[in-house]
C-alpha cells in the first residue's frame, strides 16, 4: 500500500504531491508568547487554512491571538489561546466601540516534517462567521 503523504509519479514521469501531502504543506509558521514555533497548514474544510476562511478570521489575527493571547491553556497536546478583538474609536481620546474574544486550537501533534499539526481553527466565539471589523483591526 502507497503511503497517502508520498510523491507520485504522472504520466511522463515528473514527481506530484499527492492531495494529502498538500494538504500538510505549512502555509505561515511565526513564534507564540511563549517563542514557541507556530504553523498553520493548508488543511481541509475542518481543520487548518482552509477551515479557518469560512469563520472570516485573517492570518494577521491568527497570528496576533497566538502571539498576545488573553489565556493560554495547555490540555494534553492541544494549546487553546483566547484574545480580545478590540475596535477603537479615537476623537481627542479613544473609547472601546466594539470587541469580541477570538479563540484558537493548536495541535501539537509533531509530524513527519518536524513541525507540529499547528492550527486547527480559529474563530470569534458566540457567531460562526466572524465580523469584517475583526479583520481590520489585527
Amino acid at each position: 500500500m502507497k503511503n497517502a503523504h508520498a510523491k507520485q509519479e504522472d504520466s511522463v514521469g515528473l514527481k506530484v504531491a499527492s492531495p494529502a501531502a498538500l494538504n500538510y504543506g505549512i502555509y505561515s509558521k511565526w513564534k507564540d508568547n511563549k517563542a514557541k514555533t507556530t504553523v498553520i497548514r493548508w488543511g481541509t474544510p475542518t481543520w487548518g487554512w482552509r477551515h479557518v476562511q469560512k469563520h472570516n478570521v485573517s492570518l494577521r489575527m491568527i497570528q496576533k491571538t497566538t502571539q498576545f493571547p488573553k489565556y493560554r491553556t495547555v490540555i494534553g497536546n492541544t494549546i487553546v489561546y483566547r484574545t480580545p478583538a478590540t475596535k477603537y474609536k479615537c476623537w481627542v481620546v479613544c473609547v472601546i466601540e466594539k470587541t469580541i474574544m477570538v479563540r484558537e486550537v493548536v495541535s501539537n501533534n509533531r509530524l513527519n516534517d518536524g513541525y507540529h499539526r499547528g492550527v486547527i481553527t480559529t474563530y470569534c466565539e458566540g457567531v460562526s462567521v466572524g465580523p469584517n471589523w475583526v479583520r481590520e483591526v489585527a
